[in-house]
């Protein structure tokens, strides 16, 4: 905790364990984060390997209290597997992490892979599929899934998250247009937005993104093939503060 004003309040960081694009780089593995609050953790997306990437920033996934998953594409999800089989086996006397996945046949997917390399579901696994609105709550924490147009045919979302006093709002992946982003957005305040940049051009999306109202602009799922160099050129174009996330990132808002 951290005193403001007299009271106190829990810090709240967002820690990137990988920030890659839809494949891994040499330096980057695929998109997934930490929104810490005090001393708990909610992760947002599950790029492989999730597990690995957790015991290397010091953290032992069991005491993760959530994961939340923007939509199923694989960069997004494909550590699902391995998490699952982590605490239905490993982990079957330890608390249990609830997981929020887009679609019910990614819920049946990761059950049936549990079942069968775990040799039975071992401990209840709390899976669910979620739709728009308010997707999770308790005390210090809540998100709110809003559409997002990257997909047509399936769902995709962006997630809004109130952590203790502050407000994140992940995009997810997003179009090249952004214009359903935008439109909700733009409409709030935020404390810390972090955008996705492997299906967008930097410098060009500077312009679209400029209207947002927020404290800080966090560039993730970063394509070095596409925006190489391009991220220096947005900073110059932007009238808040900006940051390209790496791998063990670490942002205190």
């Amino acid at each position: 905790m951290k005193e403001e004003g007299g009271s106190f309040v829990e810090k709240v960081c967002i820690r990137f364990l990988g920030t890659s694009h839809g494949l891994p780089e040499k330096d980057r593995f695929c998109s997934c984060s930490l929104v810490e609050v005090g001393e708990k953790r909610y992760m947002i997306d599950a790029g492989a390997p999730v597990v690995a990437l957790c015991v290397r920033e010091g953290i032992d996934p069991q005491y993760i209290s959530a994961c939340f998953v923007t939509h199923m594409h694989g960069d997004h999800a494909n550590g699902l597997l391995e998490f699952g089989d982590y605490m239905n086996y490993f982990r079957r006397n330890e608390p249990t992490p609830r997981f929020f996945l887009p679609e019910q046949a990614g819920v049946e997917a990761m059950l049936a892979w549990i079942k069968v390399v775990g040799g039975g579901i071992h401990r209840p696994a709390l899976i669910s599929a979620y739709a728009p609105g308010e997707i999770f709550s308790e005390e210090g924490f809540s998100v709110e899934a809003r559409p997002s147009d990257h997909l047509k045919d399936r769902p995709s979302y962006s997630l809004a998250i109130t952590a203790g006093e502050k407000r994140i709002l992940f995009s997810g992946d997003i179009s090249t247009s952004m214009t359903e982003f935008i439109a909700h957005a733009a409409a709030e305040s935020w404390d810390a937005v972090v955008v996705e940049a492997a299906h967008n051009d930097l410098d060009v999306s500077a312009e679209i993104l400029s209207v947002l109202d927020t404290r800080l602009l966090i560039v993730n799922h970063f394509s070095p093939r596409r925006n190489e160099g391009k991220f220096e050129l947005m900073q110059k174009k932007l009238p808040f503060a900006s940051a390209l996330a790496f791998d063990g990132a670490v942002f205190e808002l």
